[in-house]
């Protein structure tokens, strides 16, 4: 938890808090591997007629793509809020909803020959407001948390969302189904143990983004609908367009493996901001780009090399969701805004990714694609990856994801506003003098707040030294360690 006035971490990031908070990250994985087992082809609803999934994923796939992203759309535009008693009930009949559906469709995987589509599609709708209730209750639990906290629990919920699938594919029918209720049932416990442990949200803010931090957020979910756009149009294309798939016996090696390598992954992020001692969320944001890149490349040989295949896209898929969930935290707290409206719009942008992706490839199929699956794939390649490129490079920028990482944690939202006022009015500065120590304590640099408070480079330069002058420092840094009271 963030407490005010505490002192910086000298280790800087809190490794002690998977300990401490073990039910924070074991419950976000159980939510992540719920998800997962109920979307992927390799998961619980691998059909055993046809490994594509036709008759129970696929309906089951678009009904919650299709929930989880207009819920989440309802939920951003929706500007009064329940009561918390109504809320409460919302969220237990939600919650309700997704259990049922997805325990309906797992059975539903052994009669799929004679279910009607409407009603896989009914238990996708089920799972879908399950997802988008419980992902909103996440991020409000999470957004409690000093960033740095976030970013350990969160990494360490990825490392450990694939470790269900490989249980899943060694037990029986009976066993896989007990585990697929038993996911999102976990979860929630434990988020509501943790929360009850005394890890409520420290603010639920109410503020409208500034039109400046607005822009970035919708940017930002332009590039998150990218990338999960083509990451599971390639998927798709190598399961429903190539004949040589991998042998469903693979896929307990398969995702242990993985597990393993997204240990590495996350334990070499995290080594990094630790070794740097700066919250670097743009180094998840840049091996994510580098992980779906090679994805689009071993796409291009999975009819030589499937494992590979297999491997790098859910490697890539695997960096794209922690990137997404602290993407959301930070411009939350940066922001002083609603962790529902920037994790709202974000978690849209990623369903309706999916479900556009999914639908491209069966739009191809009837088309006579299919035969040329093999012949296609270079020239898929080279979209994917020109895709890639233009939201890294051009739509988001890391630029821009960097101007959204804090550059003190010694105090709180809220309490960082009322410090600046109170050091504001302690050494006479003005109030347009008071406005810019806020954002300079934000760690805001001149271009932004230039585009934001509608002036120029040489006014911010000349307000900067007054700031300075006034309070006694010489650097940013100085200022930052006043501001935090060391």
């Amino acid at each position: 938890m963030e407490q005010e006035g505490a002192r910086p971490n000298p280790d800087f990031l809190p490794f002690g808090a998977i300990i401490e908070n073990w039910q924070a990250w074991a419950g976000m994985a159980a939510f992540l591997s719920w998800v997962n087992v109920m979307l992927c082809f390799e998961g619980a609803l691998r059909d055993e007629v046809i490994y594509e999934g036709g008759l129970v994923h696929d309906p089951v796939f678009y009904g919650v793509t299709a929930t989880a992203a207009l819920a989440f759309i309802v939920l951003r535009s929706r500007k009064n809020h329940p009561k918390k008693v109504a809320e409460k009930k919302l969220f237990i009949a939600a919650v309700a909803l997704g259990i049922i559906g997805s325990g309906l469709a797992t059975a539903l995987v052994h009669i799929a020959q004679i279910v009607p589509l409407a009603v896989s599609a009914t238990c996708g709708v089920y799972i879908g407001v399950g997802v988008v209730a419980i992902t909103i209750a996440w991020g409000k639990l999470l957004v409690a948390h000093d960033l740095r906290e976030s970013l350990v629990l969160v990494s360490t919920a990825m490392c450990m969302q694939w470790v269900p699938f490989v249980i899943m594919m060694l037990v029986p029918f009976a066993a896989r189904m007990a585990l697929v209720l038993a996911l999102p049932s976990a979860s929630v416990a434990l988020l509501l143990r943790h929360a009850a442990a005394g890890e409520t949200p420290a603010f639920e803010a109410s503020r409208e983004p500034r039109k400046t931090d607005s822009a970035i957020l919708n940017r930002m979910a332009i590039m998150v609908f990218i990338f999960s756009a083509t990451i599971q149009f390639i998927w798709t294309f190598f399961i429903k367009m190539f004949t040589n798939n991998l042998e469903p016996s693979l896929f307990p090696v398969v995702f242990a493996v993985l597990t393993v390598l997204t240990f590495a992954i996350m334990g070499l992020a995290l080594f990094a901001i630790q070794r740097q001692k700066s919250y670097r969320i743009e180094l998840y944001y840049r091996m994510a780009f580098l992980l779906c890149v090679c994805s689009a490349g071993a796409f291009s040989l999975a009819t030589q090399a499937s494992v590979l295949a297999y491997m790098s896209i859910y490697a890539g898929f695997s960096l794209v969701v922690p990137t997404l969930w602290m993407m959301a935290l930070g411009f939350s707290f940066m922001t002083k805004s609603s962790i529902t409206n920037a994790l709202s719009l974000l978690s849209t942008a990623e369903y309706a990714g999916f479900l556009i992706g999914f639908a491209l490839v069966d739009a191809l199929k009837p088309l006579g694609y299919a035969s040329y699956g093999n012949e296609l794939s270079a020239y898929i390649c080279t979209a994917v990856i020109f895709a890639f490129s233009v939201a890294y490079v051009w739509i988001f920028p890391e630029r821009d994801l960097i101007s959204l990482s804090p550059t003190m944690f010694g105090l709180s939202t809220e309490s960082l506003e009322a410090r600046c006022a109170e050091l504001g009015e302690r050494f006479g500065l003005t109030k347009r003098e008071k406005e810019l120590l806020e954002l300079f304590a934000c760690g805001r640099n001149s271009a932004y707040i230039e585009k934001e408070l509608f002036i120029s480079k040489n006014t911010v330069a000349s307000h900067r030294k007054s700031i300075y002058r006034k309070m006694g420092v010489k650097t940013q840094q100085e200022l930052l360690t006043l501001v935090e009271g060391n």
